[in-house]
């Protein structure tokens, strides 16, 4: 009886889209799960078929299964119930849902159909954080006994890690600068801070002396990335995290996390993020309402948290790249 996970055709390209996912594989072949794959094609008549096939084949796979992950959402099936149906029909094995993202509550719609299904047919829902966890027991009204936290996705890299260095104040902020509104407002920021910004060009950047534009890095090399501190934060605003962005924070543990601590770079995080008691209780971090405080938040460090910092970014980089946090599930 074999153990199997379900994925869609996997990017490709320069971008860290698809890392997290691209990592869950890996950890979940180590550990003995075979890839039950769903090949999309770009042709309209044969992507039609496939959208009828691609559920009957992975049920078919399934029939001689005893454990499956399914790593939600399948992008290519919309999340329609009737689909999920067909595949886990006539499993009789154990289901393990592995959420990465959930995007009716990313953008504030309601939960749809498919969401529901899967939740209510897994055995195991692993979510990101305690607030993800509240948010879909409440949604879909699941057993939160079967309900566990993962905190943190792992990072897979060989990339050479520099030492943990909280005593600087040149902070790291890596993504999707041309939805990254707040970034047009650094420069406006007063204070020793300085910011080094890396993804696609985008016309948002404006460099001067805090900030300077350092351009793409590939997402398994993270020694490219200079600085002290990485900045998880989304929005238009420099002050806070405001609107459908700022609520999923609440709930969603950012991928850049997990970037930022398998460079050995400790985080700076939202007041009101969902992992900021993580953060902060693990000695990984700092916490901000805005960016202005930044500054003055470091000078605060006694050498006792500095070293704490230190000393359990390196621990925890090391886990991260090891991929131990997922393998804890299965």
């Amino acid at each position: 009886m074999k153990k199997i996970f379900i994925e869609d055709s996997p990017e490709t390209g320069f971008n860290a889209g698809s890392k997290a996912r691209n990592d869950c594989d890996s950890i979940l072949r180590e550990a003995g799960y075979r890839m039950a794959m769903i090949y999309v094609s770009s042709k309209p008549r044969k992507k039609k078929r496939q959208h009828w096939y691609n559920p009957l084949k992975v049920s078919w796979k399934l029939l001689f299964c005893r454990k499956c992950v399914l790593q939600y959402p399948l992008y290519y099936i919309h999340n329609q119930e009737k689909d999920y149906m067909r595949m886990f029909r006539h499993y009789k094995g154990e289901l393990i849902c592995l959420i990465h993202d959930i995007n009716s509550l990313r953008y504030g719609n309601p939960v749809d159909d498919g969401f529901l299904y899967v939740m209510h047919r897994a055995d195991k829902v692993i979510v990101h954080t305690q607030g993800m966890k509240r948010a879909v027991v409440e949604k879909t009204g699941i057993n939160p006994d079967k309900v566990e936290i993962l905190y943190l996705f792992d990072y897979l890299t060989s990339s050479p890690c520099s030492p943990v260095d909280p005593d600087g104040k040149t902070v790291i902020f890596a993504g999707n600068l041309e939805k990254s509104l707040f970034v047009r407002e650094l420069g406006k920021l007063s204070g020793d801070v300085s910011y080094n910004l890396y993804g696609a060009p985008s016309s948002n950047v404006s460099e001067g002396l805090c900030c300077t534009y350092k351009g793409k890095f590939h997402p398994d090399d993270t020694s490219a990335i200079e600085g002290n501190w990485g900045l998880v934060w989304d929005g238009d605003s420099v002050e806070t995290c405001s609107g459908t962005i700022g609520e999923y924070l609440k709930i969603n543990s950012s991928h850049k996390i997990s970037l930022y601590l398998a460079a050995c770079k400790p985080v700076i995080i939202w007041e009101e993020s969902s992992l900021k008691d993580f953060i902060l209780s693990n000695h990984l971090g700092i916490a901000v309402r805005s960016l202005s405080e930044i500054g003055s938040r470091i000078d605060s460090l006694t050498a006792v948290e500095k070293r704490l910092i230190a000393e359990n970014v390196a621990r925890i980089s090391a886990e991260l790249r090891s991929g131990s946090f997922l393998k804890k599930f299965i």
